[in-house]
């Protein structure tokens, strides 16, 4: 009897979740309509093309490219930055980056995550996923406390990260796709419903699909974050992602 009662309590927190998780998109959607479809760019380059591409476009803005290393170096945010050009299929589908140094110590690392924080949270060109990771993950805010001991935090696994959608020069309004996304929507959400018991109109109507396909539409382009260990003890460096998900690897080798 117990343990029926705690399934049914689960599946009505899962229930409530997948509910705010609907509000939530179309809140997001109010937000970016007035977006006008844009590949996310690095400094103004669009993440595209071949990588002799990229490499000859960030030569142009400044950037120096190491081939023995099969990495650039350049200045980002006003920080000596090396990064490396990630393809798939002959295709660039990220640029990853770290700043150029052994690395920080806990206060100037974390003052420079929020820092960035804050910048791309009022850059209109982006989104912040934090919305999302509030109904889902019950997160507030990237921002990290001064006090945080984030090194013994990070022993434990937690990650500090931000993600932000890239909205600039992206037609939300085109449908294109719609139909495609529907199937392969319902072929996923029938098997969560069946595990909670529910209905696939629970999970899937006319009001939440739409929304789903434009958040579809959003995550092919993002920005993410993160603080990662540095080389010497006790230091820590931002890691950076400027990921265009259309080229990337979608587990069809696996």
């Amino acid at each position: 009897m117990i343990k029926q009662l705690e399934i049914n309590k689960m599946k009505n927190l899962n229930y409530k979740i997948m509910r705010k998780f609907a509000f939530t998109l179309l809140m997001l959607l109010t937000l970016s309509l007035s977006a006008q479809d844009g590949i996310i760019k690095f400094k103004g380059i669009p993440v595209d093309g071949t990588k002799d591409e990229m490499i000859i476009k960030l030569k142009q803005k400044g950037f120096t490219y190491d081939y023995t290393n099969d990495m650039f170096k350049g200045v980002f945010d006003g920080d000596n930055i090396v990064g490396f050009i990630q393809t798939y299929n002959g295709k660039v589908y990220n640029i990853r980056f770290v700043h150029d140094s052994h690395g920080f110590n806990k206060s100037v690392v974390i003052n420079k995550f929020n820092s960035l924080v804050l910048r791309y949270e009022t850059n209109e060109k982006y989104l912040s996923n934090i919305k999302l990771d509030k109904a889902i993950n019950d997160i507030d805010t990237y921002q990290i406390d001064s006090y945080e001991d984030i090194g013994n935090e990070m022993k434990r696994g937690k990650t500090y990260k931000a993600q932000y959608y890239y909205t600039f020069d992206k037609d939300l309004s085109d449908t294109t796709g719609l139909y495609q996304f529907k199937i392969e929507t319902i072929r996923k959400y029938q098997n969560l419903a069946s595990t909670y018991g529910r209905n696939l109109d629970d999970f899937i109507n006319d009001t939440t699909l739409p929304v789903l396909y434009y958040m579809h539409k959003l995550e092919q382009d993002m920005v993410q974050f993160y603080i990662i260990d540095g080389m010497d003890y006790d230091t820590y460096l931002i890691m950076f992602d400027y990921s265009n998900r259309r080229n990337a690897p979608n587990g069809d080798d696996l």
